[in-house]
């Protein structure tokens, strides 16, 4: 990991990138353990010089992120893997801990933007139907930064509905 593509990363999921546009990203897979020191940099808990000495510990595997159409139709179908046996999801323990880094950031965006204390962001976030989909691990919603999760729970408060990522 680079500070270049660590800087991109944190950029992303704040939404303020605004450098080169790129077809296809190719970069390190946050998972249950990289997550806490990526969401940590993101929340500015971490410098990206403490992120990358955090980080040095971890073998990062690599995805793979079709940003546009042009790149969505350069895929072809080869075909279906099985998952590998062995292969778990994340436990609950671990997601705990991803949850304390997550909160803080949603609770400080309900409070900046309504103008309401932390308990009342608090009360909103914890009684949410977002929030128990955040607990549970199925669905995978802890892989989205504070940024994201905070417009889906406005969203939520807003009309009701929540709308993923994938189906926008």
């Amino acid at each position: 990991m680079t500070t270049a593509k660590l800087e991109f990363v944190r950029d992303n999921r704040l939404k303020t990138y605004t450098g080169k546009q790129y077809d296809v990203i190719i970069g390190p897979v946050a998972n249950d353990r990289v997550f806490p020191t990526i969401q940590a940099l993101v929340m500015g808990q971490f410098t990206v010089e403490a992120a990358l000495v955090a980080l040095k510990p971890y073998k990062l595997f690599d995805q793979y992120c079709f940003a546009t159409e042009k790149a969505l139709q350069l895929l072809r179908f080869v075909k279906s893997l099985t998952p590998r046996e062995g292969t778990q999801m994340v436990s609950q323990e671990s997601l705990n801990v991803v949850l304390t880094f997550i909160t803080p950031g949603i609770i400080q965006m309900l409070m900046d933007n309504r103008q309401i204390t932390a308990e009342a962001a608090s009360i909103l976030l914890y009684n949410s139907r977002l929030y128990r989909l955040l607990e549970d691990e199925e669905t995978k919603l802890w892989h989205l930064s504070y940024p994201i999760l905070y417009d889906m729970l406005e969203e939520e408060l807003t009309t009701g509905e929540i709308t993923f990522p994938e189906e926008q």
